[in-house]
Formats: structure tokens, sequence, C-alpha cells
């Protein structure tokens, strides 16, 4: 399958919007469609892009319905109950499965053959859902994963270490939530080891993964929500899709076997091009981070096993 270029975003509020507006402010696509139970809403965020729209090279965007798709499209599924002040990502679980299986029961529906971005909380056990619900083939259906986690890691290592963040390598794997980790063990800056720049001991595995985690909630207990960093995240995947970058990205993919573990979703380094994603070999773990990529594995089993 090929791309057809454009971006179909189901939600059109807070996240939905953002990611809509990254891809239009940075050219991404030609074509952004917005699909919304709140048609009113959803219409009113077209008409406000229109504007914006109007200050770029020019994208059409447009309020679309489930028969508006087409085979190649890249279907990016932000609806759902958002996340509260003090509540996890997992305590969302019972509300936007039923929402999300409605929505994939709908593409589903069209028969078209799709790429389906899952953003929707928790995106680990929902990605894992949609790709079973959908009947699209591996590697089609994918979820945003620990891709903002990385990038709050790296963001947070280029201020502390005072280099470009472009030198940073480093991933956060496992669940986008509160068992993720950081994999400190092949981290670099540049090529250098962080282990010669830093001493990583268990003191500060622990203090880079607590800060890291607790981006989300500071942010949610000030402003209610996040969405400007997962926008932009968005706008990256379509992206490596659109133009084929088989870019290696941490995002929440089915695994079968990969890193020891089978039939769930979880964030892991994966290949994504235009043929969709695709685990990319296995990221060297020791043995410490081995371990809590089980541990936060079987978190997301277990949330899978409560709405099979």
């Amino acid at each position: 399958m090929n791309p057809s270029g454009r971006v179909v975003i189901v939600g059109a509020g807070m996240v939905g919007s953002s990611s809509a507006y990254c891809l239009l402010m940075q050219e991404v696509t030609k074509e952004i469609l917005i699909i919304d139970i709140d048609e009113d809403m959803a219409r009113a965020q077209v008409l406000d892009m229109h504007d914006a729209a109007n200050f770029t090279n020019g994208a059409e965007i447009k309020y679309a319905t489930y028969n508006d798709l087409a085979d190649g499209d890249i279907v990016v599924i932000t609806a759902g109950a958002a996340q509260k002040e003090g509540q996890s990502r997992l305590d969302l679980l019972n509300t936007n499965v039923k929402i999300i299986k409605d929505i994939v029961g709908k593409i589903k529906d069209t028969e078209k053959k799709v790429y389906i971005l899952m953003i929707t909380n928790p995106v680990d056990v929902l990605t894992y859902i949609a790709a079973k619900e959908s009947g699209l083939p591996k590697g089609m259906v994918f979820g945003s994963g620990t891709f903002l986690d990385t990038a709050r890691l790296r963001g947070m290592l280029h201020e502390d270490l005072g280099v470009n963040p472009i030198n940073v390598h480093a991933y956060i794997l496992g669940e986008h939530g509160d068992s993720s980790f950081p994999v400190l063990s092949s981290a670099n800056i540049g090529g250098v080891s962080l282990s010669n720049i830093v001493n990583v001991d268990e003191a500060y595995r622990k203090e880079t993964a607590t800060r890291v985690r607790e981006t989300a909630y500071k942010i949610i207990e000030s402003k209610k929500a996040t969405y400007y960093g997962i926008g932009a995240a968005v706008s990256k995947i379509c992206r490596a899709i659109i133009r084929d970058e088989n870019r290696i990205i941490p995002l929440s993919v089915v695994l079968e076997g990969e890193y020891e573990l089978s039939d769930l979703a979880i964030g892991v380094p994966a290949k994504l091009g235009s043929k969709g994603v695709d685990v990319y070999k296995e990221i060297s773990l020791d043995d410490n981070e081995r371990e809590l990529l089980k541990k936060s594995a079987d978190i997301i089993k277990q949330a899978i096993s409560q709405v099979k």
C-alpha cells in the first residue's frame, strides 16, 4: 500500500486540533480531514485552520465522515475521554475501549486499507485492541507509544549537559505511562557513552525516570491536558510515512516474540515508513532494563486481559 498523502484526524478536541495544526504549519500534507461526533465544533476547527493555512504554502482542510476515507490515508485517532488530574492513563481504560472499538469498527466498515495511528490513552492497550479489531495487515496499526516521552528525555539531557538535542541518543521504552523507563545503558551523546559523562548509577536512573514521567502530570495539573507536544509528534510520524523516511521511532507496536514478548503492544524502537512499522532489531538492554520492560509489559497485558 502506498500513502495517499492525506491525514484524517478522528477527534477535533485539543489533541486532534493541535495535531492538525502542526501538520498544517509544518506543511507535511496537502490535505487534512477532521472527523468528530460534534460536527459544529469540528467545522469551527476547520474554519479556524483555514485562516492559518493562508500563512502557509496551502493545504486543504475539511470536515469529513468515515465515508470519505480512501486507501492509503493515515487515520490518527485522538478521540476519547481526557485524562484528569490525579488519574493515570490506565484509569481511562474502560471508557476509551468502547470509544475506540466503535471508531475502528466504522473504519473497518469502509473496507479501506489505511494506516491507523493511535493517540488516545491508554495508548498501548488501545493500540493492541485497534490492531485486533481492524483486521489490517501487521504493521499498519500502531500507537505514538513512548515517542513523546523519549523527546522529553532527550530535551532534559540536552539541557543538563549543554549540548544540541540532535546529538542526544537515548530512548524511553515500555508503557506510555507510569512503568516507562529510560534506556541509559546504551545512551550516548554524539557517540560518547552517557556513562562516560555522568555517573549512571541506580539513583541517576530513578531520578531521570521520575523527571521525565512527571512532566505530563505537571502539565495536566496546571492546564488540564497535554496537546502541543503530542501534536508535534503526530506531525513527525505522519511525515515519516508520507515521505517513506524509514525513521527509527519508539512507537507502540504489537510484538510477536521480539524482546521475548508477544500478544501485546508496547513502546519499542520501530522503523517507520510507507510500509508501516516494523520492529527494527532489538535494542541492547542491560539486565535491569530488560526486567523493567517485562514488568511494563505485564502491566499492559493485565489491562488487556480486563477488556478481551
